[in-house]
């Protein structure tokens, strides 16, 4: 048996892109967390990787603060105001 049939590359391709995915969303929700207009965000914006600074009760904090409630009764997020532009 070939080790590298079309199936294990395939495979290999397929879990790299969602590895990759992953990644980029990861990516995404701390640019968020570090954006949002909060007492509890982050002071220090200087250090890096910034997620090791982002405690749990930290994003429970800001997520908290972030849920508004939907005309249908649902919770959804984006209740704060977001800053895109931060000086380091």
């Amino acid at each position: 048996m070939d080790v590298f049939s079309t199936g294990s590359i395939q495979f290999f391709i397929a879990s790299q892109y969602f590895a990759s995915f992953g990644l980029i969303y990861l990516h995404v929700q701390v640019y968020y967390l570090d954006n949002l207009l909060c007492d509890a965000s982050l002071s220090d914006v200087s250090s890096l990787p910034r997620i090791q600074l982002y405690t749990k009760e930290m994003v429970e904090a800001i997520a908290k603060a972030d849920k508004q409630k939907a005309p249908d009764g649902s919770m959804t997020y984006g209740k704060l105001s977001v800053s895109f532009v931060k000086s380091f």
